[in-house]
């Protein structure tokens, strides 16, 4: 066996080992958040009406429209939860084949651009495993670890050769960019990073042409056309609920200049672990070493750029990659903190280039420490969760409520109960706009159940602070009043984690509870 197989054979066993390791806390860390019952519910609800063209049963009031931009990713889902069942498990189970199938692509591209020995490759693969970043992607039931695979497999495809680039490679890119719109949104990332590299290419190294570029837009605009026409036939004012939906949901800048404006925000944000309802992990490392890989990379690139020009158009093909990524981001002013595992592959590659700058045995050892302080961090993150148990959350909730109850309930908990039974909080923000009163609202769903945790209490006492979670909480007094006069206790218990989604609230110990109160016929 030749030292390529050798390498193939060892980088499918340490995938193997990542996947039989994460699955041991698939369902542990990151804790479960809403987002994933939100998208397992809608992929539940398009399975039971047989269509895309379905919104979410748990919102009714609160506007929604649907759109086919996310259907794809539905439709991979839909396969785990009709074997597996509605099950947060079934759901991640998606996600970690995802970085798996990620990590040998990423293993494969390494390949191609260290291209000498395959050592490298391994090297940088194990760092990318090793990242915390990656690892909560590969666990998140959301879209970035698939958007994370099609970039990958992108800059796999950009650095085959650095010949000119083939028409049939032109093709696979666009196919990929393209069918990367049925995943989310983010697929404008995607598409930025090739049109940065592709343009690199043309532009300073001739090894790509303007023939390319028009090829690669147009077979990409042809595939997001059907995404786009399908989200047309389902709601015809599809483009203006899209853009309104951005601004109102996210509170996206309309102007060019104020989203690029925030992303210094959005980074230091990130260092100092400040979300809102998700889990940051600790990147501080990532902070300090990736500009510094970027930078000597660039500076190598220029310098070495007659001497080693093959080097250097990998080298800078990487660069341009992530300025294409990071370029896009600040163009469409949508800073999810989960998308910084976007970076994460294309800066982990450059790790064993930079470090064998000093030297072939300085350079293995550097990466070794890297290797080793990834790891500490990493253990450092998932350790406190262990201990945690959704599943837990949920059988609490059985004890008292069944599952086919009509219930008004925090979205978490949607795993628990059958399709259509769940409102979420959020319509209640909206029932004044609806001309309702708590009252009327709860009759026309025939709720018979509202599961109130003390997070909404801690909210509305430091209003408006929170209101991005749940809207406007001016029917509090209504609702405390109707739980008095029309419901009774019928169950009370605590949660530190799962009783409130505010992140830096979660599993630190502080007494949130959940109260079940049962509505009186």
């Amino acid at each position: 066996m030749d030292t390529g197989r050798r390498a193939d054979l060892a980088a499918l066993l340490l995938i193997l080992l990542f996947f039989l390791l994460n699955l041991c806390f698939l369902t542990r860390f990151p804790f479960v958040h809403s987002d994933e019952s939100w998208l397992a519910g809608l992929s539940r609800n398009m399975m039971e009406q047989r269509s895309l063209g379905v919104t979410e049963p748990f919102f009714d009031l609160k506007a929604r429209y649907p759109h086919a931009v996310k259907s794809l990713f539905h439709l991979l889902q839909m396969p785990f939860l009709r074997l597996l069942g509605h099950h947060i498990f079934s759901v991640r189970l998606l996600s970690l084949l995802g970085g798996c199938l990620t990590l040998w692509v990423f293993y494969k591209a390494a390949r191609r651009f260290y291209p000498g020995h395959p050592l490298p490759a391994l090297g940088a693969m194990a760092l990318l495993a090793c990242d915390v970043q990656f690892v909560t992607a590969s666990h998140f039931a959301r879209q970035e670890i698939l958007i994370t695979l099609a970039m990958v497999l992108c800059l796999y495809l950009l650095l085959r050769s650095p010949q000119r680039l083939s028409r049939r490679e032109t093709l696979l890119l666009a196919l990929v960019t393209g069918l990367s719109v049925g995943l989310h949104p983010n697929s404008f990332l995607v598409a930025a990073l090739c049109g940065a590299v592709l343009a690199l290419r043309w532009l300073l190294f001739h090894t790509a042409s303007g023939r390319d570029m028009i090829w690669y837009v147009a077979v990409t605009g042809a595939i997001a056309a059907v995404f786009v026409g399908l989200s047309f036939y389902f709601d015809p004012q599809f483009l203006t609920h899209y853009f309104q939906s951005g601004q109102m949901e996210y509170g996206i800048d309309p102007s060019v200049a104020g989203r690029m404006g925030e992303l210094g925000y959005f980074l230091q944000k990130l260092f100092h672990r400040v979300s809102g309802t998700y889990y940051l992990p600790d990147i501080r490392l990532q902070f300090v070493l990736f500009p510094m890989l970027l930078g000597m990379a660039l500076l190598y690139a220029l310098v070495q750029r007659k001497e080693e020009p093959e080097a250097s158009q990998r080298l800078l093909s990487v660069l341009a990659a992530v300025c294409g990524v990071l370029g896009s981001m600040m163009l469409i002013g949508r800073y999810n903190q989960t998308g910084i595992v976007f970076f994460m592959p294309l800066c982990w590659l450059l790790c064993p280039f930079v470090a064998g700058l000093f030297g072939r045995i300085l350079g293995r050892v550097l990466c070794l420490l890297l290797a080793a302080a990834t790891v500490c961090v990493s253990i450092s993150c998932v350790r406190p969760w262990l201990d945690v148990r959704y599943e837990d959350y949920l059988a609490r909730i059985a004890q008292s409520v069944p599952a086919d109850a009509r219930v008004i309930a925090n979205l978490n908990a949607d795993f628990y109960f059958e399709n259509g039974c769940l409102r979420d909080y959020r319509n209640l923000s909206k029932i004044r706009q609806s001309g309702l009163s708590v009252e009327e609202y709860v009759e026309q769903n025939k709720i018979q159940y509202i599961l109130l945790s003390s997070e909404l209490d801690y909210i509305y006492r430091r209003r408006p602070q929170w209101n991005i979670l749940y809207g406007p909480l001016d029917y509090w007094e209504e609702l405390k009043a109707f739980l008095d006069e029309h419901c009774e206790e019928a169950d009370h218990f605590y949660d530190d984690t799962y009783a409130v989604r505010i992140s830096e609230l979660v599993h630190t110990g502080q007494d949130f509870s959940v109260t079940v109160y049962r509505v009186k016929s």
